[in-house]
């Protein structure tokens, strides 16, 4: 499915008319139902987030999406301490964070918020499409933020 370069794809964010459409991609995309194949070839994603917890993400923090004609090809959801706070999943990479330095400072003493889950749709994947996501995401949060933290 590489013929997805003759398409273009517009970075947006996420409206919660799309939350569903967000879901239905992580839905696809979780690791109970990629095949090992792809799941060790392109990846998957772990957690099955709930709408109300898309909507309270959403609530608080522009959530980045790549598009074709309506449809979402690709997400790098953005977290707020406060919203990551009430994913269970999350409170250990809360917990590690304490203990993190960066640029010669703790991180608990700097401001920051957690990018993560990301997913770009079978036949997107290796387009520039994350690429594209990230740079939304500096343009969104620099000004915000000291940084960002990841877990992959």
């Amino acid at each position: 499915m590489r013929f997805a370069s003759l398409r273009s794809f517009t970075i947006d964010e996420l409206q919660a008319g799309e939350v569903g459409d967000l879901l239905a991609l992580q839905e696809v995309n979780l690791r109970s139902n990629v095949s090992p194949k792809v799941a060790s070839s392109e990846g998957f994603v772990t957690f099955q987030y709930s709408p109300e917890i898309m909507m309270s993400m959403l609530s608080d923090m522009p959530q980045p999406i790549a598009k074709h004609s309506q449809q979402i090809v690709g997400y790098a959801l953005s977290t707020s301490l406060k919203a990551a706070s009430q994913i269970a999943l999350l409170h250990p990479l809360i917990a590690l964070c304490q203990n993190i330095q960066f640029r010669s400072k703790p991180l608990s003493e700097q401001s920051f918020y957690f990018m993560g889950q990301v997913c770009v749709r079978e036949g997107w994947r290796g387009l520039g499409v994350f690429d594209a996501l990230y740079e939304r995401h500096r343009q969104l949060f620099s000004g915000v933020y000291d940084c960002v933290v990841t877990e992959v």
